[in-house]
């Protein structure tokens, strides 16, 4: 796998439509995809990866101080890693 793949994988999370157990499950899956990536020896995520991580936070995740603190959290990765 590449960074495509995973980048594909998380924004399919991004738009899964359903229940609050689904949206939860989306949010897993795009997490355990950016966590596999991160240290995976096939690709590094770039700004497509940490802009469609935010899209699953913005679609799966209600609005709140949870929701904005790992939108914090991921932003704050994504201009270490110079990708903003």
């Amino acid at each position: 796998p590449n960074v495509i793949i995973y980048n594909a994988v998380m924004n399919a999370c991004a738009f899964t439509m359903g229940d609050s157990i689904e949206q939860h499950r989306a949010m897993e899956i795009a997490h355990s995809m950016l966590t596999q990536l991160e240290k995976s020896e096939h690709g590094t995520p770039d700004q497509i990866t940490y802009g469609t991580f935010l899209k699953v936070c913005a679609n799966q995740m209600p609005e709140g101080e949870t929701r904005d603190q790992i939108v914090n959290v991921v932003f704050r990765k994504c201009a270490r890693d110079g990708q903003v």
